[in-house]
């Protein structure tokens, strides 16, 4: 996934900005409940009790890893380090 450069330059330039903190500090409450998700969505594909149900699960857990490896890129770009 390719981060908007501008939105990057945005978060840099505010780095002491209250604002941009509290944002820092909710994007990471979100990768902390997407890494939930990843460690819960597979017992709950083995425990379903269908194949439609298994499958949507299975879909689930696909976006939240991708959402994971985005998550990781825009810290990285912003500088911040992962507390989880």
């Amino acid at each position: 996934m390719v981060l908007n450069e501008h939105i990057l330059n945005i978060i840099n330039s505010y780095e002491t900005n209250k604002y941009c903190s509290e944002y820092v500090k909710e994007l990471m409450l979100n990768y902390n409940s997407e890494k939930n998700l990843n460690l819960l969505l597979p017992k709950m594909i083995l425990n379903a009790k269908s194949p439609e149900i298994a499958n949507l699960f299975t879909k689930h857990l696909k976006f939240t890893r991708e959402h994971l490896v985005a998550m990781e890129a825009l810290f990285m770009n912003i500088e911040k380090p992962l507390k989880t």
